[in-house]
């Protein structure tokens, strides 16, 4: 059985969240980010098989705009959440 996408989407949040609280670097971030594109675009690759037969690239970019900016907002948001649990607690 294959490692389903949402299990590698969660890691890639999960590994931003660990950065944050171990105070890591914030190119964390984009790489959390980029794996959680390839995520996406592994579980929308209907959707670019149908833009991209029907030559709608516009659709198509659009959709990876949207992605990335999705992905770029939750990798953030989970490396600021491990850096406020790690100042919450004090460690």
């Amino acid at each position: 059985m294959a490692f389903p996408h949402s299990a590698w989407s969660f890691i890639a949040v999960l590994a931003s969240c660990l950065a944050g609280a171990l105070a890591a670097s914030a190119w964390a971030i984009v790489a959390s980010a980029a794996a959680l594109v390839i995520a996406a675009a592994l579980q929308h690759q209907a959707h670019y098989t149908r833009y991209a037969a029907s030559a709608n690239f516009t659709a198509q970019s659009m959709l990876l705009a949207g992605s990335s900016l999705i992905a770029l907002i939750a990798a953030a948001a989970a490396f600021g959440a491990g850096r406020a649990t790690v100042l919450v607690w004090g460690l």
